[in-house]
């Protein structure tokens, strides 16, 4: 497992977290996770830089092969922005989460090593 900051380049300020969750050394393959938890930060490119960055340490760090993450299917700016670095959309498991008093589906999402837009 690798975790890592969110932070802004110019203030250093903590916006949010991320982290690259592995499963066994011969899948090569990891679930990564990202919250920017400040919502001020949101549309100013933050979310986009720390994906591809995470990525890249993924793949050329760590030897991964595949990057995978669940995100709720209404999230449409978060798939917005997993399409943009190269991430599919692979399938959908219907009503798997409990939140805010009713059920979301979430969608699984993956990027395998050479398919990152740089």
């Amino acid at each position: 497992m690798a975790s890592f900051a969110v932070e802004t380049l110019a203030e250093g300020k903590l916006i949010g977290g991320s982290d690259l969750r592995t499963g066994s050394p011969e899948d090569r393959r990891a679930e990564l996770g990202i919250a920017v938890a400040d919502k001020i930060m949101w549309e100013k490119g933050f979310g986009t830089d720390a994906m591809r960055t995470l990525c890249r340490v993924g793949f050329r760090e760590m030897n991964l092969h595949r990057i995978e993450l669940w995100v709720q299917a209404e999230n449409a700016r978060a798939r917005h922005v997993y399409a943009k670095l190269g991430f599919r959309e692979e399938g959908v498991r219907r009503e798997a989460v409990f939140k805010g008093g009713r059920y979301h589906d979430m969608v699984l999402m993956s990027v395998l090593e050479g398919e990152l837009a740089e």
